[in-house]
């Protein structure tokens, strides 16, 4: 008789601890949103752009401290991608189904509803300060709607519903510091507020979608 293991396996067959088809698809997953963001800056360079901005963005203090949050997701998108897409075996693959669909549907309205944003004049010499400068200086203020921060820090937190193997803390905790991403990206006037709750949105969308589209593919029961 086999028995179960607290990582999902049995003894004798254990579990891989992060599957070749999971890797593949976290690369892949980084990769098209790479060639996203940058691919829509090349294409809309030059472009008239508009502004979504409305007189409640000019009331959200600039907090160059909150650069921190907005580089350090990049942490929290890493473990979660690898926490979901361990999880995800075979036919399973609605976290990464999702998470393509809703890069193409950011690359469109960066393509073809290019927006952009007055920033502020970063003044300071604090380290924060310097990289808000620094961040300025390398990252313009376009391809901004729908927040791909947003998006995919809210994907982090749908992608882990229904896993059973991942503890209910952690899940509570990624919805926090996704709170924290939505917030950090306007304390450091990488976007407006239309661009928040547009990659929410997006997400859940996507999220919906994918489980409607792998509902379909699974062959019924016997």
């Amino acid at each position: 008789m086999e028995h179960s293991l607290p990582d999902g396996g049995t003894r004798g067959v254990p579990r891989k601890r992060f599957p070749k088809e999971a890797c593949l698809r976290l690369f892949i997953l980084a990769l098209v949103q790479f060639a996203v963001y940058y691919g829509a800056k090349f294409l809309i360079r030059g472009r008239q752009m508009f502004c979504m901005a409305v007189p409640a963005d000019e009331r959200i203090p600039l907090l160059p401290w909150t650069i921190v949050i907005y580089f350090g997701c990049f942490f929290f998108w890493a473990v979660n991608y690898y926490l979901i897409l361990r999880e995800e075996q075979g036919e399973d693959s609605r976290f990464f189904r999702a998470g393509l669909m809703g890069k193409a549907v950011c690359f469109l309205f960066f393509v073809f509803l290019p927006t952009t944003l007055a920033r502020p004049e970063i003044e300071g010499t604090g380290v924060f300060s310097v990289l808000m400068r620094q961040l300025y200086a390398v990252d313009e203020p376009d391809a901004l709607f729908p927040s791909l921060h947003c998006f995919v820090s809210w994907m982090c937190v749908t992608g882990l519903r229904g896993k059973s193997g991942i503890p209910a803390w952690w899940k509570v905790c990624s919805a926090v510091i996704a709170a924290l991403v939505f917030c950090a990206t306007l304390t450091t006037k990488q976007h407006v507020l239309a661009d928040v709750p547009a990659g929410i949105l997006l997400a859940e969308l996507c999220w919906e979608i994918s489980g409607t589209i792998g509902k379909r593919r699974r062959p019924p029961r016997a």
